[in-house]
């Protein structure tokens, strides 16, 4: 929650961006990324995550192919 002496200070503007910040994990410090690093940061992490699962369901058709002809 903002004062509206803080909202003064930043001329009005209501930009979630200028009063909202993400905590690090150590909860002292702020990222200061710009909104596309933090996007493209996103997409990585989005592509990894996929990465993983594919190697998943790999695994499980392997293991379900080795019960199947048993």
């Amino acid at each position: 929650m903002v004062t509206v002496e803080q909202v003064s200070q930043q001329d009005y503007s209501l930009s979630i961006l200028l009063y909202v910040r993400r905590a690090l994990e150590n909860g002292t410090e702020t990222d200061k990324r710009s909104l596309p690093e933090l996007w493209s940061d996103w997409q990585e992490s989005g592509r990894e995550f996929w990465r993983q699962m594919d190697e998943v369901v790999e695994m499980v058709v392997e293991m379900l192919d080795g019960l199947v002809q048993r």
